[in-house]
């Protein structure tokens, strides 16, 4: 088999020769930029100053690869403002030569004003996300064709193939090295109102300012989102009212380069005076730290960075931990859930109140499987509920879903609910997590700007008027509970269980201890839907009763109970079984 390696050189060689172009080519010295030596999945950065307008001349080689099955780009490089961050050279839409191989000598001239200028070059699929392996495959089946050689030797001829990749800049002015890029970047990050880093994986960080007079901001934030989920966003959102005031999604930014998960926005806004966040979250892949595909235009500010534009505003500036402001206006918190965990939490509202839901769960294909509720205390009707059609995907994997926003309930009592099941909870993840992972749970937070913790007090269900209860239990169980009567007595009778084909399965009843005789019991027919799966049954009445002694019941069968459901649960799960209470005429 002929030497593979000779054979490239000659290849090399000749392409090299044969893409001179001598009208291109400035004296040695006069090199800005040279970017060589290039890995597979290598982001490299150089930069060069400009004392005066004039035209620099680029040089950069890249790769190009279609068949039936792919279309390959790679090798892409580009050229960056320092100061506007904006993009005025892209090699992608250059014009160039190609070689019968693939290769693509791109030379280029651009006219750029005075400036500082930062170049980029990204050794990563520019059309889709491929791996090692996936461009294995291709240049090693365009090696072997060219070779007739096998697999082995065609990767290895893949990685010298990277080494030709390069971007070579010339013109009149001054080199900048890496180090003094950063350095750069370091300043600007500096001189924002607030600077987060998409930098870290699974990342939810906060900054909290209060604005003491109106504000105007310029906010630039790079992301990744699809055109359905969000996995690194930024936002900024009203303290108090939890409204958001400017945030990056997918509709309201714009491509910013490389893969075209890549997103960003640039706006200038204003902003009454008031309290804000400053919010950024990441999931666990393709960031900064480690890219999975190609970058975008702007890698090192992946983040959100909000800056005044006018520095004299900064004495009207303070700042706050918007965690604890957070805490002091919190009802209910009911957070990082693990599985199989119920928890429910009263509270009374001595005024009608705006508040915040903020839950965070599992659900896919329009069912939720960890959620949560609220129910009136009183008349146990639930007045809200964590529905899939109403939530967001909240960042890792797409089961991760989020409720965020406001409701109205009246002034009294309230029991708010939450409930998992057995896969995928805070610090048990069986998926990519959540970007908020420490808020998988509930969290409801007062907006109203007048808020006053006097007004929400802890409330506990009067126990005093329960006669008799048997809650909360599992399969295969027959438990009783006895309770007197002095008079004749108005009692309410509040029953969940399992029914189906006019038929219960898990119920309770009523007997009079002295006789035996069943005086109430949970027929299908009495009952009606508790929510969830269709064989959750409810009877909810009253009935009255003799003065006696009296035994309630109450049996399960082998299977769907409290905490051990193999369908749907009830909407008030923490009451499967019998609740019997005296009525107050």
């Amino acid at each position: 088999m002929p030497n593979i390696t000779i054979y490239s050189r000659i290849f090399a060689f000749f392409i090299a020769i044969s893409f001179l172009d001598p009208a291109l080519i400035y004296s040695q010295d006069n090199t800005l930029v040279e970017i060589i030596d290039i890995y597979p999945k290598d982001l490299r950065v150089a930069g060069f100053a400009l004392t005066s307008k004039q035209e620099i001349a680029i040089e950069a080689t890249g790769f190009s690869y279609r068949s039936y099955d792919y279309k390959l780009f790679m090798g892409n490089a580009w050229i960056l403002d320092s100061e506007s961050r904006e993009v005025v050279w892209d090699l992608s839409e250059s014009s160039s030569r190609r070689s019968k191989r693939g290769t693509l000598k791109f030379m280029d001239r651009v006219s750029l004003p005075k400036g500082i200028y930062e170049v980029y070059y990204a050794s990563y699929p520019l059309s889709r996300d491929f791996d090692l392996e996936d461009i294995g495959d291709i240049l090693g089946s365009f090696f072997r064709d060219w070779f007739n050689g096998d697999r082995r030797s065609s990767r290895r001829e893949m990685r010298g193939f990277y080494k030709e990749f390069q971007v070579v800049i010339k013109g009149e002015g001054k080199s900048l090295s890496r180090n003094e890029i950063y350095d750069i970047h370091e300043k600007l990050k500096n001189e924002s109102l607030v600077w987060i880093s998409g930098y870290k994986k699974n990342l939810y960080k906060s900054v909290g300012f209060v604005a003491n007079k109106p504000v105007e901001l310029e906010v630039y934030s790079i992301g990744e989102f699809d055109d359905r989920e969000q996995f690194d966003y930024g936002y900024i959102q009203d303290a108090i009212s939890r409204k958001k005031v400017w945030d990056l999604s997918y509709r309201k930014s714009k491509y910013a380069g490389g893969a075209e998960k890549n997103r960003m926005r640039k706006d200038t806004i204003k902003l009454p005076a008031g309290k804000y966040a400053v919010i950024y979250a990441t999931d666990g892949t393709h960031s900064s730290k480690k890219w999975d595909a190609q970058p975008p235009y702007d890698p090192e500010f992946w983040g959100i960075s909000v800056v005044l534009k006018n520095k004299k505003d900064k004495k009207n500036i303070e700042f706050f931990e918007y965690e604890d402001f957070m805490e002091l206006r919190t009802i209910v918190d009911m957070t990082r859930v693990r599985n199989n965990e119920s928890k429910s939490y009263g509270f009374t509202l001595k005024k009608d109140m705006d508040i915040n839901i903020y839950a965070v769960g599992e659900g896919r294909r329009g069912e939720m499987f960890d959620f949560g509720w609220i129910i009136d205390a009183n008349n146990r009707e639930r007045i809200w509920e964590m529905e899939f059609r109403d939530t967001e995907h909240s960042g890792g994997a797409s089961k991760n879903r989020v409720y965020d926003d406001v409701i109205s309930l009246k002034k009294g009592d309230y029991i708010a609910y939450y409930v998992t099941d057995g896969s995928h909870s805070y610090r048990m993840w069986n998926s990519s997590p959540p970007s908020d992972q420490k808020a998988w749970g509930m969290r409801l937070i007062a907006v109203d700007t007048d808020f006053n913790s006097k007004d929400v007090w802890e409330y506990k269900e009067d126990d005093k008027n329960i006669l008799a209860r048997i809650v909360n239990i599992g399969d295969d169980e027959l438990i009783s509970e006895r309770f007197r009567l002095r008079e004749r007595t108005r009692i309410r009778i509040y029953a969940i269980g399992e029914g189906s084909g006019g038929e219960m399965y898990d119920y309770g009843w009523i007997e009079d201890s002295r006789t035996g005789r069943t005086v109430w019991e949970m027929s299908y027919r009495r009952t009606e839907h508790a929510g969830g799966a269709k064989k959750n049954r409810m009877f909810d009445g009253t009935i009255v009763l003799k003065p006696g002694e009296y035994v309630i019941k109450y049996e399960t069968d082998g299977s769907h109970s409290f905490n051990d459901w193999n369908d749907s649960q009830p909407y008030d799960p923490f009451n499967w079984g019998i609740t019997v209470t005296a009525v107050s005429e």
